[in-house]
């Protein structure tokens, strides 16, 4: 018997070790059909919804799908938090509490999922009381606690705080379309409750991260809260940061936020061939509350 080396590009690679892309077409059925009883419905339909996806677990005796990822690595909680149906998040929670920290392929979490799913016409104004309740048991050890969650930032470092000011900064300064008819007193009114109850979560996230997180972190390209709050270059959001504002002045922090102020580099502004005017010598933390 005699051992020759053979060079390791010379070697074929197994045939087991080669993973295909993920596709709709390869998803287990009995997956794609539990991803399938997932969609946005009104709120006294929800557990009408959760009753479905635990009957269908148990018929198939198939608990283990809960665990299965849809072509975007979310799981069937992301998908639950982003429609807000929290009868079934409820029901996912009791049945595997590991769903909770998972990520998918964008690094976010259930709580970024609800966040943005707090753009959806679709939502019920009412969703705040579960962040609400999240918010009043905080436990930050319990790494499979939805409260941990609220500080874990996705693949680019970006926290729920900072998706939260921009999902509230774009939904209040949306541009309806001109074509649309005006809306009737009750679609007015249910607009004003949808903004209000996006506030009192941006409320709720700042005096959370006042107390257990960093309000001044950054992400990866050097954005805080404040800069996406005051970020003037796509769209007047003065209400956004006005709002951020009153949140801080609540949580006592506007003297931390003066003092940053005072910090600052002075701005340069510099012209280049195009004749377009840039600004230097700030981060791009910095320059957005300028």
């Amino acid at each position: 018997f005699r051992l020759t080396w053979v060079p390791s590009w010379l070697v074929p690679p197994s045939p087991r070790l080669r993973v295909a892309p993920l596709n709709k077409s390869e998803m287990d059925p009995k997956t794609k059909e539990l991803f399938a009883l997932i969609t946005h419905v009104q709120k006294e339909k929800q557990k009408e919804v959760s009753l479905k996806v635990k009957a269908f677990l148990e018929s198939s005796g198939s608990y283990h799908l809960v665990l299965q990822r849809d072509i975007s690595f979310a799981t069937i909680l992301h998908k639950a938090c982003h429609v807000q149906n929290i009868e079934l998040v409820s029901l996912l929670k009791q049945i595997d509490k590991s769903l909770i920290p998972m990520k998918d392929s964008r690094g976010w979490t259930c709580i970024h999922h609800y966040i943005h799913g707090l753009e959806e016409p679709e939502v019920e104004t009412d969703s705040y009381a579960w962040f609400e309740d999240i918010c009043m048991k905080p436990d930050m050890k319990d790494k499979s606690s939805f409260y941990s969650q609220l500080f874990v930032g996705d693949s680019s470092g970006t926290t729920p705080l900072m998706h939260m000011c921009r999902v509230y900064k774009e939904y209040v300064n949306k541009n309806p379309d001109e074509d649309e008819d005006e809306p009737d007193d009750d679609e007015e009114e249910k607009e004003k409750k949808k903004v209000k109850t996006q506030y009192d979560i941006l409320n709720l996230l700042v005096e959370q991260y006042a107390k257990n997180g960093d309000v001044w972190a950054h992400n990866d390209v050097y954005e805080t809260a404040i800069a996406i709050a005051q970020d003037r270059s796509q769209q007047d959001n003065g209400d956004c940061l006005k709002a951020l504002m009153k949140s801080f002045r609540a949580n006592k922090l506007e003297d931390k936020f003066a003092d940053i102020r005072k910090e600052l580099p002075d701005r340069q502004v510099e012209q280049d061939d195009s004749g377009k005017v840039e600004t230097r010598g700030q981060c791009a933390s910095a320059c957005a509350i300028s």
